[in-house]
């Protein structure tokens, strides 16, 4: 099977996972570029309980340049949330994208963020 948004021309595909029993803050590798892309938008859930708190990024560990101008915290459980605007949209071929979970509230059983992507 392709990798997604791997076939010719423009498309929409979401890139991201789920940190699963989560006790503390954490970052994960989601997804190296094959090609330019552009973030769309940065979505996020929990299952139970509320404030839980979330990002994603480009980048590296050492020097990660965030797709959300502010960190995200969870309102709603079990609710697909809209984190909101994005920046530093613009990705090219070789690019890393991370999720990251800054900080764990409400005792979840998981936490998951999602990445929005058109190919450029």
């Amino acid at each position: 099977m392709p990798e997604p948004g791997s076939r010719k021309g423009t498309g929409t595909f979401s890139s991201g996972g789920v940190f699963k029993s989560p006790v503390a803050a954490d970052d994960v590798l989601v997804w190296v570029a094959p090609f330019s892309a552009t973030v769309r938008s940065v979505k996020s859930w929990q299952d139970v309980g509320t404030g839980c708190v979330v990002n994603a990024f480009t980048g590296s560990l050492a020097s990660p340049t965030t797709f959300l101008a502010s960190d995200h915290t969870i309102a709603a459980a079990d609710t697909v949330e809209d984190a909101g605007a994005v920046q530093n949209v613009s990705l090219v071929a070789g690019n890393k994208v991370y999720i990251r979970l800054t900080s764990v509230a409400g005792a979840p059983n998981e936490v998951g963020v999602q990445v929005n992507l058109t190919r450029s």
